[in-house]
């Protein structure tokens, strides 16, 4: 018998004793599927670097389209100016025909960003900076203005206006090809902004103007025909007195002030002639008051007193005496004289002022009749007089406001100024290469990942034990391949067989399972293999061992351990050789084979369950474990009487290739009645594939 090394796998190393698991219960049936696969994190990993390509090919391919596009595409420069819109009303008059400033309404101050963009606008940018002549603007065309148009058309998809939310700035950003251009186009369409702002509030005065200037001329011609229709209704009632009322009713109120004053007098005459009368006209009070008769008093005082002192000198017969005698007597004929006058005068005052007011009475009563004819005609006369002026304080209101319209035109300022002129850009804008691609490959990651995913979820093979666990079936052992580095010990595959072993064989009731049956899905799935490592390491263990090749289809087992051999299974099961003269291999090393020679009838008739239970029996007298290696499965589907006659049944399955069609197909096959130890071993797995 060939040695373990002979075999496609190893496993010569003496092995430590594998942990032992608590065993599960035999799968009998198929398991139902849930809709739910259970990729978790870890599970999701795996699938990512098992199908890198898928991942990164999408990933690789929107990055260099991303790249190519960014290269390819002409950059783009912007530059911007910060507008403020003043909401303050800026009165540079007392009324004024638009209220300055945007206003406070949010509403408004959002107008004048279609304001900035409007053609209106960009019209004067593009004839201010010549940008029809721009091919970037203009086009090809040979027409100018048709180059101009398209200037604006272009112009308006490179203009973004842009508001500070709950502010009154504007950012005004343009976007072209050369820095400088776009920032030309900044500051032109800011100025032009602000132009077209003084032209609209100039042009909304000069209108307010013109219409106020038709109306003045027809408020002109209203005036014009009241006052003639006051003029000829008072020359034709002879109604020709100041400010506008009747000469009758001038004079009586003239005539009345004079009666007035006249009857003052005339009171004042009368009590000053009562004073003379009744005390004397040397005791009123003008006589008192005279200066001339209180200096001609003040004489005869002197005289007198001159008197006395002469007639104590000289007495009573001295000239001096009779001479100073002779002035007072002169004085006081004087003074005598004096106040008759007064009284005189004031008899004569009392008769003028009696006589101005019986005349000033007379007038009065023959102007009185006259002005009762004048009235009705003066009621007539003062109501159109009223028309006159409501058209007179019209025409003054609306000619003084034509003059202050006509001054304002001329003092229309933006209501708008500039916080921050445009700079020239150092760094184009677009296309944002960094942007571009760092999308374009983070969205290929993710296609890939998603098309990793669907394929995973389309792919119908087994690659990880864990897929197996999902669905409730019991995963005996995941072999490695043989060569396959080793990161450790518990992922090499001679551990992994003396795990495996240990499963089978080292739980207390499972002691009482002598016997094994080890069957793939498909040639190639390496349960042979699985089978002959296996009973070597029960070997190594201490264990008499006897392994039997009962696969027809392919005699894997045959070829690895005795491929000339000449009688086998067969020849065995039908009595014509006993069981120990058809062994092969080292009596002393305890591992004994059973072979199958190749079938010399394709319709040679398949042994039944009693047949292999005979024989495990006979082999389980002389052996401790008796291992079967059965036919796969898509084959020969006929190992159903061996698994109904083993104790235990492991089923092969290779990592990568069998499908979970095969696994259903294998479960139906070996569904088996009894308490067995059955579950599966993964061949072929990658690293990490175990969990």
């Amino acid at each position: 018998m060939p040695s373990a090394a002979m075999t496609q796998y190893g496993g010569a190393r003496p092995l430590r004793r594998a942990p032992v698991r608590a065993p599960a219960p035999p799968v009998l049936i198929e398991p139902q599927r849930p809709d739910d696969d259970g990729i978790d994190i870890k599970g999701l990993i795996d699938i990512l670097r098992r199908r890198w390509r898928s991942v990164l090919l999408p990933a690789l391919v929107l990055t260099a389209l991303a790249f190519a596009y960014a290269a390819m595409t002409p950059k783009l420069y912007s530059s911007s100016t910060l507008l403020l819109l003043d909401p303050r009303d800026q009165k540079l008059l007392q009324t004024e025909v638009l209220p300055a400033g945007a206003g406070s309404d949010a509403s408004l101050v959002e107008s004048q960003v279609r304001v900035v963009t409007s053609d209106a606008v960009l019209g004067r940018v593009v004839a201010k900076l010549g940008l029809g002549n721009v091919s970037e603007f203009g086009g090809a065309s040979s027409d100018p203005v048709e180059r101009a148009a398209s200037a604006v058309d272009t112009l308006v998809h490179r203009i973004a206006v842009t508001r500070a939310d709950r502010t009154y700035i504007l950012e005004i950003r343009a976007t072209a090809r050369d820095p400088k251009l776009a920032r030309d186009i900044a500051d032109a369409v800011t100025l032009a902004y602000l132009e077209d702002q003084t032209d609209a509030a100039r042009a909304a005065t000069r209108r307010a103007n013109e219409a106020l200037t038709a109306r003045l001329e027809e408020l002109r011609s209203q005036l014009r025909e009241a006052d003639e229709k006051v003029q000829a209704y008072r020359a034709a009632q002879g109604l020709v007195g100041k400010d506008g009322s009747a000469v009758t009713e001038q004079q009586l109120a003239e005539l009345n002030q004079r009666l007035v004053q006249a009857q003052a007098t005339l009171a004042t005459a009368r009590a000053r002639y009562d004073e003379v009368r009744r005390a004397g006209a040397d005791a009123t009070g003008q006589a008192l008051n005279s200066q001339v008769i209180t200096a001609l008093r003040t004489q005869l005082a002197q005289a007198r007193q001159k008197e006395a002192e002469l007639t104590a000198t000289y007495g009573d017969r001295h000239p001096q005496v009779i001479q100073i005698r002779d002035q007072i007597v002169a004085i006081e004929a004087q003074i005598g004289g004096e106040i008759a006058r007064i009284a005189e005068a004031a008899r004569t005052d009392l008769a003028i002022a009696e006589r101005d007011v019986a005349n000033l009475q007379a007038e009065l009563d023959r102007l009185t009749g006259r002005d009762v004819k004048d009235a009705s005609a003066l009621i007539q006369l003062r109501e159109l007089q009223r028309q006159a002026d409501a058209v007179r304080e019209v025409y003054e209101s609306v000619l003084a406001r034509v003059k202050e319209t006509a001054e304002q035109e001329q003092l229309e300022t933006p209501s708008a100024r500039v916080l921050a002129p445009a700079a020239t850009p150092t760094a184009a804008s677009f296309p944002p290469r960094a942007f571009i691609i760092g999308v374009a490959l983070a969205f290929g990651l993710g296609l890939g990942a998603a098309l990793a995913l669907l394929r995973e979820r389309l792919d119908d093979r087994v690659r990880s034990a864990a897929q197996l666990r999902r669905e409730g079936l019991e995963v005996l052992a995941v072999l490695p391949p043989y060569d396959a580095p080793k990161k450790g010990r518990a992922n090499g595959f001679d551990y992994a067989i003396r795990l495996m072993r240990a499963e089978l064989r080292d739980p207390i009731d499972r002691q009482r399972e002598r016997s094994a049956l080890v069957v793939g899905t498909r040639a190639g799935d390496g349960a042979a293999s699985v089978a002959l490592n296996l009973a070597l390491a029960a070997v190594s263990s201490g264990e008499r061992v006897l392994i039997i090749d009962a696969d027809p289809a392919t005699r894997a087992l045959t070829e690895l351990v005795a491929p000339t051999a000449a009688i086998g299974l067969y020849d065995v099961l039908s009595g014509r050789v006993p069981l120990m003269e058809a062994l092969v291999g080292d009596k002393r090393s305890g591992l004994r084979a059973l072979p199958m020679p190749a079938r010399k009838s394709p319709t040679q008739a398949r042994p039944a369950r009693g047949t292999y239970e005979r024989l495990i029996a006979q082999a389980r007298a002389r052996f401790d474990y008796v291992i079967l290696v059965g036919a796969p499965l898509a084959d020969e589907p006929d190992s159903r009487a061996i698994a109904e006659a083993a104790d235990q049944v492991a089923l092969v399955l290779r990592a990568g290739r069998a499908t979970r069609t095969d696994l259903s197909t294998a479960l139906r096959a070996l569904r088996v009645r009894g308490e067995k130890t059955c579950g599966i071993v993964l061949t072929m797995a990658a690293a990490g594939a175990g969990a």
